[in-house]
C-alpha cells in the first residue's frame, strides 16, 4: 500500500529508536518515494524504509555502523550488523507493525544464537 501516493513527497519526520542500551531522537528532513522513506541523521548516516507488500518491511542504515534488518510479524527473520570490519548477522524477531498515515512504529527483539541481545523500538513520526 502507497501511503502517501505516487509523487514524490518531501516530508518531515520525527525518528527515535529506543533499546536497551540506547536512545535516539532526532527530527529531519526525509524524502518519500516508491515505497521508500529516506532520511540522514545528525551523524550524516543515511537511513531508508522500505515497505513491502503484506505489512513487511526492510530497514536500512549506512554510515559509521551499517546495518540492514527486515521486519516480519509472521516469521523469524535475519539482519546484519556492521562495524570497524565486523559483520555480524543477527536473527531478529518482530513483535509488531503498526503503520499509518501518522506514524510508523516497529517493535523487535535481536537475537544471537537463540539469545536475546537487545530489546528495540523503532517510532517514526511524520510531522
Amino acid at each position: 500500500m502507497n501511503w502517501f501516493g505516487d509523487n514524490m513527497k518531501n516530508m518531515e519526520i520525527e525518528f527515535s529508536i529506543v533499546s536497551l542500551d540506547s536512545n535516539a531522537n532526532f527530527i529531519t528532513n526525509a524524502e518519500f518515494y516508491e515505497n521508500r522513506l529516506k532520511f540522514t541523521d545528525n551523524e550524516h548516516n543515511t537511513h531508508y524504509i522500505l515497505f513491502k507488500e503484506d505489512n513487511k518491511i526492510e530497514y536500512v542504515k549506512r554510515g559509521s555502523v551499517s546495518m540492514q534488518y527486515r521486519f516480519d510479524t509472521s516469521k523469524q527473520t535475519h539482519g546484519t550488523y556492521e562495524v570497524d570490519g565486523n559483520k555480524f548477522i543477527l536473527e531478529i524477531k518482530t513483535i509488531e507493525i503498526l503503520h499509518s498515515t501518522e506514524i510508523l512504529r516497529i517493535e523487535y527483539e535481536l537475537l544471537l544464537e537463540g539469545e536475546i541481545i537487545n530489546k528495540i523500538t523503532i517510532l517514526i513520526k511524520y510531522l
